[in-house]
């Protein structure tokens, strides 16, 4: 069985950061997105988010890059 894997993408792993912060759960945001649950857990890791804290310079950074997008 082979596995597939989602590259961590700014835009993507923007979305993933404003989707927490906006208090979806990983499994929601796993729905959402159409990604593995395990593959969100990977994008928070890599950003340094943590469970139950968000540092507010990657909310900031995520908020500004969803906001370019919308441009």
């Amino acid at each position: 069985m082979t596995t597939k894997r989602t590259s961590v993408t700014p835009t993507l792993q923007a979305q993933i950061i404003a989707l927490r912060e906006a208090g979806y759960t990983n499994l929601a945001i796993s729905k959402r997105l159409g990604i593995g649950v395990r593959t969100v857990q990977r994008h928070l890791a890599s950003a340094g988010v943590k469970k139950g804290s968000l540092k507010n310079e990657l909310i900031e950074q995520a908020r500004d890059e969803a906001l370019n997008l919308l441009r």
